[in-house]
């Protein structure tokens, strides 16, 4: 018997339904979750990834009936950098497993779970104000949803060992608020005390520290994720790329890696992850292995595709920084923040004057404050200033 449940449309839905109906030609998306360009539309910069799969599609031609498995060799070699790309040490290779689910980072992150659901776990624990898609993922494996605080601060006792399932964000998928090294390197080592597994969500690789040359914006957001290794946690790490190699339209599969605490747990994780394979998207699809073997035979240009966009972001901020210095919106722009979302306090009725005004942002109230959430990288580059000062209107 279906239960009947209160259904409520998903803000970024609302916000894409208004931001279609509008005809205005200067209309600005700054509600999408996507790549945007300077020009306000969607990124059309990063080419490797379409040209492979092309040749994929083109190369299987009518033989669809064939069975093919992507060979063993290739995905050892798309493990090592994926491993090299997220910053984890050589030394844990023995002990890393990697699983390919279909549908990109929510894919991943569902795997993720999956995976964790074998122990019984009955909550999903998230931080505040974090992506919506959470709440439904929580939903559909019939877990609770729990939320503690955007800096993983608060009282640790409420966690349980093989109750509770953390996933907490590498960088911050709504606020782009960033976390304190020395404070995650101590909640890391407390979850891994309490032997409580962890998921880390990695949708942004790099977009945390995007003003930096390419290598040093890995190497920045591998901190956290190097932190979380060291402190002895079992860690699933659901990486996503979609925004990353700017793969939206085609969605491949994204990557559940789980680093063991020891080659001993390997094979106890190796099994359970065949068990979750196959009772879910079973063999990996074309868009995925389309993925893989650009990762194998085009690393070199799907790293400098990433690095445009990366660098495309950087110019997004300083837009934004530039235009809102010694205001109140230039906060959300300083050291303590990244990434491509924020969360903005507005005057009531400001989702509303913005439509009208062909803005578009999603709303993000959640109390009395009203709020919105901004694309950082969906401002026009010849268009800041207005749209600066438009949003600080709001605000004041």
């Amino acid at each position: 018997m279906m239960t009947s449940l209160p259904m409520r449309l998903d803000p970024n839905l609302a916000a894409n339904a208004r931001y279609a109906l509008d005809t205005s030609p200067d209309k600005v998306n700054l509600a999408i979750g996507t790549n945007i360009g300077s020009n306000g539309r969607p990124w059309s910069l990063a080419v490797t990834y379409p040209s492979v799969i092309g040749a994929l599609v083109q190369t299987t031609g009518d033989n669809c009936g064939a069975y093919t498995q992507v060979p063993k060799d290739k995905l050892e070699i798309v493990a090592r950098t994926l491993r090299n790309m997220c910053g984890i040490p050589q030394n844990t290779s023995e002990r890393c497993v990697v699983s390919w689910a279909a549908g990109g980072g929510t894919g991943a992150l569902n795997r993720a779970v999956s995976l964790l659901r074998l122990n019984g776990s009955s909550n999903l624990i998230v931080q505040e104000d974090g992506w919506p898609g959470y709440s439904a993922l929580a939903r559909a494996h019939r877990l609770h949803t729990k939320k503690i605080p955007i800096d993983l601060g608060g009282d640790l006792d409420v966690f349980s060992e093989y109750d509770d399932i953390p996933i907490i964000q590498l960088v911050h998928n709504g606020t782009g608020k960033l976390t304190d090294v020395d404070h995650w390197k101590t909640i890391m080592t407390e979850f891994a005390r309490r032997n409580i597994p962890v998921i880390l969500d990695v949708p942004y690789l790099g977009f945390d520290a995007c003003d930096r040359s390419y290598r040093e914006a890995l190497a920045i957001s591998s901190i956290p994720i190097n932190a979380s290794i060291e402190s002895g946690v079992l860690l699933t790490i659901a990486f996503s790329p979609t925004k990353v190699f700017n793969t939206f339209a085609y969605r491949p599969g994204g990557a559940t890696i789980v680093v063991c605490r020891n080659t001993k747990e390997v094979q106890s994780i190796e099994n359970q992850l065949k068990v979750v394979e196959r009772g879910s998207s079973g063999f990996l699809d074309v868009a995925t292995h389309a993925l893989i073997n650009a990762l194998v035979e085009k690393k070199d240009g799907l790293c400098a595709d990433h690095e445009l966009i990366l660098q495309r972001l950087a110019q997004a901020q300083s837009d934004w920084k530039q235009n809102s210095e010694r205001t109140p919106l230039g906060t959300f722009f300083s050291a303590e923040y990244g990434g491509l979302f924020r969360i903005i306090p507005v005057r009531e009725g400001a989702l509303q004057r913005l439509a009208h005004r062909h803005i578009h942002a999603v709303d993000a109230t959640e109390t009395k404050q009203q709020r919105i959430r901004i694309n950082v990288m969906g401002i026009p580059h010849d268009r800041a200033r207005d749209i600066v000062e438009t949003i600080l209107e709001e605000m004041m």
